[in-house]
């Protein structure tokens, strides 16, 4: 049976939550991982989630966001983007997740725009990657890379194409498929388009959350456009049928709404 995750934000706060969570049926838990202000504040989470009891629901990581971006064009910047994912990679390895998600890198606002600032980037994403999949594979990981989206064209990768360019220069690279991010530049029906054009392609989950094409709002699936293309949403989870479909709300309340309309909609099967 096909799991489905909730979005969980990992902090010291969160006990009475989680608890909440795994009574409600989700089989699959991706921690957000944040920049935590003290190293013992980290290790109370940690210590806490090993202490769970989870049954057969399984575990990811979503390495932190916050002034993270692996294709920075400041090395130093770059350099220290790998060493926070990195860090979460440990944590990640110490709390036995199936995966590790990290973003694509990004151009930052106010940096030129053009091709040569395009292709900068893109080989400071590169550089990145290689070597956070180097160390996961040290640490017995699995990589997840995450595509994202392009707005005024400061995104690295925002299309399946682009995942399929990386595939070639990373071995064992696997991907997220975000269906919210992806609808912000791209229709829908290319997905299954791409993916048949990419066979090779590997997929470790479904991101999934709904908006309508202005912004990335992580809104509950039918509160922006997703499902008017019902049929095409459908069978594009049945071409990744073994990914979890992890559900990116904010809170457990909406995405109970997400859950259940899912289900409503016969788009599990």
């Amino acid at each position: 049976m096909r799991k489905i995750g909730f979005s969980f934000q990992a902090s010291t706060s969160t006990s009475i939550d989680l608890e909440k969570v795994l009574t409600t049926g989700f089989t699959h838990i991706e921690l957000k991982w944040g920049n935590f202000t003290s190293q013992s504040e980290q290790k109370k989470i940690i210590t806490f989630l090993q202490t769970q009891v989870w049954g057969e629901v399984t575990l990811s990581l979503h390495t932190p966001l916050k002034n993270i971006n692996i294709g920075s064009l400041s090395e130093i910047k770059r350099k220290q983007s790998v060493t926070c994912v990195t860090k979460a990679i440990r944590i990640a390895k110490e709390l036995e997740t199936t995966f590790v998600v990290v973003h694509g890198g990004k151009i930052h606002a106010g940096t030129p725009r053009d091709q040569e600032s395009r292709r900068r980037a893109y080989q400071a994403q590169l550089k990145s990657l290689q070597e956070i999949n180097s160390f996961c594979k040290e640490q017995g990981m699995e990589l997840a890379l995450e595509n994202g989206y392009s707005i005024k064209d400061l995104g690295l990768l925002s299309t399946i194409d682009e995942m399929a360019q990386l595939d070639d220069l990373v071995d064992d690279l696997s991907f997220i498929l975000d269906i919210g991010h992806f609808i912000l530049n791209n229709p829908l029906s290319n997905i299954r388009i791409q993916l048949k054009k990419h066979p090779s392609l590997r997929f470790s989950a479904i991101h999934l959350h709904d908006n309508n094409k202005t912004a990335d709002d992580h809104l509950a699936l039918g509160k922006g456009i997703l499902l008017q293309q019902k049929e095409e949403l459908k069978a594009i989870f049945k071409s990744l049928n073994n990914c979890p479909i992890i559900i990116e709300n904010t809170g457990l309340k909406v995405s109970l709404i997400t859950k259940n309309r899912l289900i409503q909609n016969d788009l599990l099967n």
